[in-house]
């Protein structure tokens, strides 16, 4: 009688489920995306916003936080309207979205205090050299090191190599701070009116009308705020960029949860389940449960991340960073993680710069050159170089051009500036983990057969693509579900992933080889590049 009436329980619990679906919020850099998943994981309808960025010469990336907003609350909207299906029957949301980006606003009004600075914004590059040359780094790396022959604890390695990086949302506050006069005299005149959060923590504070100000481990580790050693905000980084800790949001599991939608905005108090930074949602959403599995997202930009299971791992060279990818119940999963460098971005330009009509086009055009580019090379460095070079000086620069060069010469060297700085990546996570047994492979860049099997080729190991294209919002959406039983195990997602045929690596060609060469002395080139008449004339130009 058991055994019936546990089969019962779980008859009842499936048939709670069916007809009702779980939608997930995909906040991107460019864009918003809301997608209703079914039972089978299934996209049952999805709606698209864009989103602009507001861009300027000297590393400014910012999009206003209220439109972001209401563009999230439009895409919910939209989703359920297109898919005919009623609020009350979205069981849970998760929301995934673009990391390392950051807002204050005032706790009073729920209004900014300036647009979002998102992880482009390479704008306090002057305070990361500043701190990175004082005595204090100096003698906590002294210690780190001595600290770590004896004790050779992940912490004290970590301390013997720490530095603060552009990429830190950390820096990106003491940035505000600095510039933003309204910030800055409020944090004087009425401190506990001032609230800090990255972008999964304003929007779960706006969809909840300011009920719960709150963000996930695996949002607050990409912070450079957070100690991800000891799992708490990091009093020596607050103490070194004097920053205020009391802005900061409460720190839950990536499935937990984070109060519901307000019945105003969106049609019904929908729970809010999930919050998780978009490359852990990608890691997620790609069934990469296992310590070892590999995923890179070739999206806007390019993120590499390696599952290291429940213990973390500092690399040799901070050039790769661990990060906490999600964490459900007591346990916390690590990842090691690398990128930057632009992709998706890279071909959005060549549509612009008239190299071919749409994207859609780069392989049949770049399919008519051959595969040396004729010696055209791209650096692919709108942001500077990240992973493992990280110079945020070096200027995106196409070189080898001749009277002969045509648009098929310098798309295929856009896609190939894309594999040839995975491997960058990749050689170093070789080096950290060994090799990887395949690439899990998302984004959309990863749709252009020839990028995908020029990685797979120099990499020398077999390439699954996602078949939906859907990883990084089927992440958030099996987050939320698993904290609701929409989805009672990991197994079971895992199961429902679909992928398109592997792909098979060959023997890099001659010609793949000296464009990979030219790429490598092209970066050369672009590194340290001075920015001004006096660093041109410091640098002896």
């Amino acid at each position: 009688h058991r055994v019936f009436f546990s089969s019962f329980r779980s008859f009842l619990s499936l048939w709670g489920h069916m007809g009702r679906c779980v939608c997930a919020v995909d906040v991107g850099t460019t864009n918003v995306r809301a997608v209703l998943f079914n039972k089978k994981a299934e996209t049952v309808a999805s709606a698209f916003e864009q989103v602009e960025v507001h861009q300027d010469e000297q590393g400014m990336s910012e999009i206003d936080a209220e439109e972001l907003l209401a563009a999230v609350v439009k895409v919910v909207r939209q989703v359920m309207h297109s898919a005919g299906v009623a609020p009350h029957d979205v069981e849970t949301l998760g929301i995934a979205c673009l990391r390392s980006s950051i807002v204050t606003w005032r706790k009073s009004t729920g209004k900014p205090f300036h647009r979002i600075i998102t992880w482009q914004d390479t704008r306090g590059r002057q305070i990361c050299t500043k701190l990175n040359r004082s005595w204090a780094i100096a003698g906590l790396r002294v210690v780190g090191a001595v600290a770590s022959v004896v004790w050779r604890s992940p912490l004290m390695q970590a301390l013997r190599v720490f530095e603060f990086d552009v990429k830190h949302s950390s820096v990106r506050l003491r940035w505000a701070i600095d510039h933003v006069r309204e910030l800055r005299e409020a944090l004087h005149a009425t401190p506990d009116d001032v609230l800090f959060g990255t972008v999964d923590t304003w929007l779960i504070y706006g969809l909840t009308r300011g009920k719960v100000h709150a963000t996930d481990f695996s949002n607050a580790s990409t912070t450079g705020l957070y100690d991800i050693y000891q799992t708490g905000w990091s009093g020596f980084v607050f103490w070194m960029l004097q920053l205020p800790r009391w802005t900061m949001p409460t720190v839950l599991n990536t499935s937990d949860d984070f109060g519901v939608c307000d019945e105003q905005l969106v049609g019904a108090a929908i729970p809010i389940s999930a919050a998780v930074g978009d490359q852990q949602s990608t890691l997620f959403g790609l069934g990469c449960f296992a310590p070892g599995d590999v995923k890179c997202t070739f999206g806007t930009g390019l993120f590499m991340a390696a599952n290291l299971g429940p213990r973390i791992r500092t690399p040799q060279r901070y050039i790769l960073y661990p990060l906490i990818a999600w964490k459900l119940g007591d346990d916390v999963t690590y990842v090691l993680e690398g990128g930057g460098n632009c992709a998706g971005q890279l071909l959005e330009w060549g549509k612009a710069f008239g190299l071919y009509g749409a994207v859609e086009e780069v392989d049949a055009v770049a399919g008519q050159s051959e595969e040396d580019c004729g010696g055209v090379a791209m650096v692919n460095a709108f942001s500077g170089l990240a992973t493992p070079l990280r110079d945020a000086s070096a200027p995106a620069s196409l070189v080898g051009l001749t009277p002969a060069t045509r648009p098929p010469q310098v798309t295929r060297a856009l896609l190939q500036s894309i594999a040839f700085s995975f491997m960058h990546m990749y050689t170093v996570l070789r080096g950290e983990l060994g090799p990887a047994a395949q690439l899990y492979a998302d984004g959309g860049v990863a749709k252009s057969d020839l990028t995908m099997q020029t990685v797979c080729d120099l990499m020398g190991a077999p390439v699954r693509r996602s078949a939906d294209g859907e990883s990084t919002a089927l992440g958030a959406a099996f987050l939320a579900g698993l904290r609701t039983g929409f989805w009672p195990s990991l197994a079971e997602i895992k199961a429902l992933k679909a992928w398109r045929p592997a792909l098979q690596p060959a023997p890099p060609r001659p010609a793949l080889l000296r464009a990979q060469q030219h790429f490598n002395t092209a970066v050369e080139r672009a590194m340290r590049w001075p920015h001004s008449a006096s660093d041109a004339a410091a640098a002896g130009g």
